[in-house]
C-alpha cells in the first residue's frame, strides 16, 4: 500500500506532505494531532494534484475543549469535500460556520496510481460509489468518530 499524509497546522495555507508504504501507527498520528484522534465526519475526498481522492481525516478529538486555534486551511478542505460529496457544506445561507476544525489536521489517502483513483470514476460513469470503508481502503477502526459531525441538510 503506497499513500501519503497531509498535514494541515493551524496558521499554515498548504500542507507538509509526506508518503507511506504501510498503514500509518495510530498511536504516532494521535502525537502529531496532539491528542486522541477522530475522524472528521463527511471529510471523505480531498483534491490533491488536481485529482479528487478518497480519504480519511483526523485531528484532536478534544481539540476545542482545549482551545486549539481554528485551522482555517482543513475547515476550507472540509467545507469542500462536504460540498462535493454530500451537496451541503459548512457556511449557512445567513454566513456563519456550521462547525470547523482545530489544531493539527491530518489526511491519510491512498495512492493507487490510476487516473482515476479510489473509485470515483464509477460514479462519473453511473455506477455505484463504494461505501466510504471500502474507499478510504485503509482500517480506522480503532480511532473513535469525532464531535465534528457534517452540518444537517
Amino acid at each position: 500500500m503506497q499513500g501519503k499524509l497531509l498535514i494541515y497546522r493551524p496558521f499554515q495555507e498548504s500542507a507538509a506532505i509526506s508518503g507511506f508504504t504501510h498503514e500509518p501507527d495510530i498511536p504516532e498520528l494521535g502525537a502529531l494531532a496532539g491528542g486522541e484522534l477522530a475522524t472528521v465526519a463527511g471529510f471523505l475526498s480531498i483534491e490533491h494534484d488536481g485529482v479528487v481522492r478518497r480519504c480519511v481525516a483526523l485531528h484532536d478529538a478534544d481539540g476545542k475543549r482545549k482551545g486549539l486555534p481554528l485551522n482555517r486551511t482543513a475547515t476550507v478542505m472540509w467545507d469542500s469535500a462536504l460540498r462535493r460529496d454530500m451537496g451541503v457544506g459548512l457556511i449557512r445561507r445567513d454566513g456563519s460556520r456550521a462547525d470547523h476544525l482545530v489544531g493539527v489536521v491530518a489526511v491519510l489517502f491512498v495512492d493507487t496510481g490510476d487516473s482515476e483513483p479510489d473509485g470515483i470514476a464509477h460514479e462519473r460513469q453511473g455506477g455505484q460509489r463504494p461505501s466510504p470503508d471500502t474507499a478510504r481502503k485503509m482500517d480506522a477502526s480503532s480511532v473513535r468518530t469525532g464531535s465534528c459531525q457534517p452540518p444537517a441538510r
